[in-house]
């Protein structure tokens, strides 16, 4: 999806734990073609394990599982006001 319409797309949430490719591995191929764009770590692991899997990566933010729509809207809005790609992923995660 993100490879046909990558640039109508305004933030990614991003699970670490997925079928073909991992977070880890996605991650990297999201903002080399989009730099800019916010994207979210959710994860069920620990926010202090998923800030080290992810720092230096460019990640805009955590979410810890399970969460409410109204955790998810504040994540996303976080991110997507934060200059994403601006923060390190060690700030992003505790942020």
């Amino acid at each position: 999806m993100f490879q046909r319409d990558g640039a109508s797309i305004s933030a990614v949430i991003l699970d670490m734990t997925m079928p073909v490719m991992t977070g880890e591995q996605t991650l990297p191929i999201l903002k080399q073609r989009r730099p800019d764009l916010p994207v979210i770590v959710s994860s069920g692991y620990s926010e202090a394990e998923v800030a080290l899997r992810f720092a230096g990566k460019g990640s805009d933010g955590f979410i810890q599982k399970p969460y409410t729509g109204a955790q998810l809207a504040k994540a996303v809005q976080k991110a997507i006001g934060s200059g994403a790609g601006s923060r390190p992923a060690e700030d992003a995660a505790e942020g």
